[in-house]
């Protein structure tokens, strides 16, 4: 019984020194693991926000620029320089070394307004601040009156004005290579027949950050109706490069804004209808195209499609723009004339017509 006590007073002395810390040791490497766990997934969560930000504002901007680049019916153009400081030209540089200052890509296109002698220019204009990594959107709209009467053909006294105004009026030049009145005044000369009334439309705003570098290519705009423009990003310590291509609509030249909107030159523009066959069948539909021949752009919305027999083929009356073309089931044989007409951007009409020989 003596033995019995002396072995349980033995078994009840509780830790060690040495079991504590040992104890110990292992909850503080455990606890050093876990809080190393929780550091990393935090560094990690803060990290892939920041990429998945940068990428959505990267998609956003090139969104934007393909907007505004695949319509565009009057120029672009591509600079070193950014603003007031805006420099040379820049033709291609997607595959040149990295860039060293600013950049400035802008799209300008005409609308005619209502009098058929005035237009609007909106300029839309793509900066890149190299130091910020920032990509800004602003917009300008200029009224210009045309430099031909009525019957489309050029004054001489208003070309003499214009050449003058050219001279001098054009030569005071301010922010983006744009001329507003002020400068005009300056200059001594009214360049209301070029261009005049700036104002500004939509004010710089941040459209992306992080853009760490920013190439354009405007060679093949005349050419091939080709736009292509790079954005580089950094994605951890990795530097991503996103290569876009654009195909224009409309034939442009790349043009500083000054250049393209002191005159509106004149266009021979013309339209012609493709994939037209020679011969169809009733009940037989087909879907025709057209392209522009010549130098100039229309307004796309304005082309209609028309027959001159209904009763024998048709077009969409609810979408008059939709080339597709359906001969009646019940077409009796004969020759059937389709016209395509729409309006240039400088308010000529122009048309052009196939005919379709309907066969049983």
């Amino acid at each position: 019984m003596k033995k019995r006590d002396n072995r349980l007073k033995k078994n009840s002395g509780g830790f060690t020194l040495i079991e504590l810390i040992v104890t110990v040791a292992i909850i503080a490497i455990f606890s050093g693991v876990i809080l190393s766990f929780i550091d990393i997934g935090s560094n990690t969560y803060r990290s892939t926000s920041s990429n998945a930000k940068v990428q959505m504002e990267t998609q956003e901007v090139v969104d934007r620029m393909e907007d505004l680049i695949i319509d565009a019916n009057r120029s672009v153009y591509y600079a070193n320089g950014t603003g007031a400081a805006m420099g040379s030209a820049i033709s291609d540089d997607i595959d040149g070394a990295d860039s060293i200052g600013n950049k400035t890509f802008i799209v300008c296109n005409e609308y005619k307004n209502n009098d058929g002698k005035t237009s609007r220019y909106i300029c839309d204009v793509i900066d890149w601040n190299k130091a910020e990594q920032k990509v800004y959107y602003s917009q300008r709209e200029y009224d210009a009156a045309s430099s031909k009467d009525d019957s489309g053909v050029q004054n001489a006294d208003s070309e003499e004005e214009e050449s003058e105004n050219t001279e001098s009026g054009l030569a005071a030049l301010s922010d983006e290579g744009f001329s507003d009145d002020s400068a005009a005044e300056n200059s001594g000369s009214d360049i209301s027949a070029t261009v005049r009334n700036q104002k500004q439309t939509i004010n710089q705003s941040v459209l992306a950050t992080g853009i760490v570098d920013f190439h354009a290519d405007v060679s093949k705009v005349v050419s091939d109706k080709i736009v292509r423009f790079q954005f580089s990003t950094i994605s951890g310590t990795k530097e991503i490069k996103t290569l876009h291509s654009v195909s224009l609509r409309n034939p442009i030249k790349v043009l500083a804004p000054d250049d393209a909107f002191k005159k509106s030159d004149a266009t021979d523009v013309g339209i012609k209808i493709l994939n037209a066959p020679q011969t169809m069948k009733p009940g037989e539909s087909v879907m025709l195209s057209w392209n522009l021949t010549g130098n100039g752009s229309i307004d796309q919305s304005s082309v209609v499609w028309s027959s001159n027999i209904m009763t024998r083929g048709w077009f969409s009356s609810q979408d008059a723009t939709n080339g597709k073309l359906t001969i009646d089931p019940n077409a009796t044989p004969g020759l059937l004339t389709v016209t395509v007409t729409a309006m240039t951007t400088d308010g000529k009409m122009i048309s052009d017509s196939v005919v379709i020989n309907v066969v049983v």
